[in-house]
């Protein structure tokens, strides 16, 4: 398989963007005049008793919140990685990483909301979760280009 290799400008700006979409999931997923998810858990750790906000949640959501937190620790961990790399590949390395940790929070997700669509009776929905999860973890291959026969010029009179 063939690499393409990134300058240092393109490792800077996909670290950037990535960085960017680490802290706006942060601020998305947490609730109003709450805290944001601790990188290291220990806030969490200290605070014995659920916020209202989150006594409001219901039990799917706070699984799924559980989910977003775990990955944002994981976000949050790779970036600090990729701040110390030393090298394209390693960067690259760790950049895929994110990529994982996104696409398999995602699956964790769509499996938490597969299980509370059957704890509702809702099979139907639960399998058209699982057919997305299957999409995601093993998509369809890209068609290989066929060569086409370029026709011959037609004389011009």
């Amino acid at each position: 398989m063939m690499r393409r290799a990134l300058s240092v400008p393109g490792i800077v700006i996909a670290c950037l963007l990535l960085a960017i979409t680490a802290v706006a999931d942060t601020a998305q997923n947490t609730p109003a005049g709450g805290p944001a998810p601790a990188a290291d858990g220990a806030a969490s750790a200290q605070r014995e008793r659920p916020t209202a906000a989150e006594q409001r949640l219901s039990p799917q959501m706070r699984e799924i919140q559980a989910a977003l937190a775990q990955e944002h620790r994981a976000i949050q961990e790779i970036l600090s990685e990729l701040e110390a790399a030393d090298d394209e590949d390693a960067a690259m390395e760790l950049l895929a990483r994110l990529h994982d940790v996104k696409r398999d929070t995602e699956v964790e997700i769509l499996r938490i909301q597969a299980r509370h669509a059957r704890l509702a009776g809702r099979e139907e929905l639960a399998r058209e979760i699982d057919a997305a999860i299957e999409r995601l973890l093993a998509p369809p291959p890209t068609p290989v280009p066929q060569e086409r026969a370029v026709p011959e010029p037609t004389p011009q009179r």
